[in-house]
């Protein structure tokens, strides 16, 4: 809870995570194939385009939630109907942290048993929740010191678009 007199602080932070969030969103998904931009604001906090309707992001990004139990509550809120859905976290705790790469594995093999995994790891999930979680991928960025991340991402992007060239860099 911010101090009295410190919500604009704590808002603009928060914007600043969205925008960087955001940012991320487009360098991951620029050279995808039908790629056709990031548009904030829009039924979530971000939304990445794409020719190809099944490759469309709905993206909510959180720098309050950092624990398995407040991740059913963001779900909970996210549009339904959505093909994809990424949700950008600053924190993450340790059981979090082993959730979202349970979950990554059990996709990467194909686990047939995604649902029952889930279900016991978030109690009394609905079923549209469940189906929210196996299509979102949860992306644990810290905020600020955010300036390392981005330059490496940033170098990755322009070096991808054949605008500088890293790899013989010390």
């Amino acid at each position: 809870m911010p101090n009295k007199g410190q919500g604009g602080v704590t808002a603009s932070k928060g914007f600043e995570y969205q925008d960087y969030a955001t940012l991320d969103a487009f360098l991951q998904n620029y050279m995808t194939p039908g790629f056709v931009g990031v548009q904030p604001e829009n039924k979530n906090d971000f939304k990445v385009l794409n020719e190809d309707k099944n490759r469309v992001i709905s993206g909510q990004v959180k720098s309050d939630v950092e624990a398995i139990g407040k991740v059913k509550e963001v779900v909970h809120k996210l549009p339904s109907n959505e093909p994809n859905y990424c949700i950008y976290l600053s924190h993450a705790n340790n059981d979090l942290r082993r959730f979202i790469d349970g979950l990554n594995d059990r996709r990467k093999n194909n686990d047939t048993g995604l649902s029952i995994w889930i279900k016991k790891k978030i109690e009394n999930i609905e079923d549209e929740d469940l189906l929210k979680i196996e299509k979102s991928d949860f992306i644990v960025v810290p905020e600020p010191s955010k300036e390392k991340y981005i330059i490496g991402t940033l170098a990755t992007c322009l070096q991808n678009l054949k605008i500088i060239d890293t790899r013989g860099a010390s």
